[in-house]
C-alpha cells in the first residue's frame, strides 16, 4: 500500500521526465501552429481572395415593443370601479394580516413563559 511519503518521492522522481515531456509537446504544437500560418499564408498569396469586413452592430441602444409597432401607449387613468377594486383587495389583505395575528400572538406568548434549555 502506498502512503505519503512514497507518493511524494515518486513525485519527485518522476517531476523531471515529466516537465521535459510537457516542454517538448508545447515545442510540437508551436512548430506545427507556424506549419500551418505559413502554409497558409502562401495558399491566399497564391489565390488572392478578397478581404470581407464584418459589419460591425448598431451601437443605438433599442427598446423592446411591447404595444402594436407605432402606437404609442396613452396614459390611462384609473375610473372609479378601478380604485374600489383596489380599495376592497387592501381591505382583504388588512383582514387577513389581523386574522393571522390574533392566530400568532397565543403562541408567541406561549414561547415567551417558557424558559430556555439548557
Amino acid at each position: 500500500m502506498l502512503d505519503g511519503t512514497t507518493l511524494m518521492s515518486y513525485g519527485l522522481e518522476f517531476a523531471p521526465a515529466l516537465i521535459a515531456v510537457l516542454a517538448a509537446a508545447l515545442a510540437v504544437w508551436i512548430v506545427w501552429r507556424l506549419v500551418r500560418r505559413v502554409l497558409r499564408s502562401t495558399f491566399r498569396s497564391s489565390e488572392e481572395v478578397p478581404v470581407q469586413t464584418r459589419h460591425s452592430p448598431d451601437r443605438e441602444r433599442r427598446e423592446p415593443v411591447l404595444g402594436a409597432p407605432g402606437t404609442p401607449a396613452a396614459p390611462s387613468v384609473p375610473d372609479a370601479a378601478d380604485i374600489l377594486a383596489l380599495k376592497a383587495s387592501i381591505d382583504a389583505l388588512t383582514r387577513q394580516i389581523a386574522s393571522l395575528e390574533r392566530r400568532l400572538v397565543p403562541a408567541l406568548e406561549g414561547a415567551a413563559a417558557k424558559p430556555p434549555l439548557s
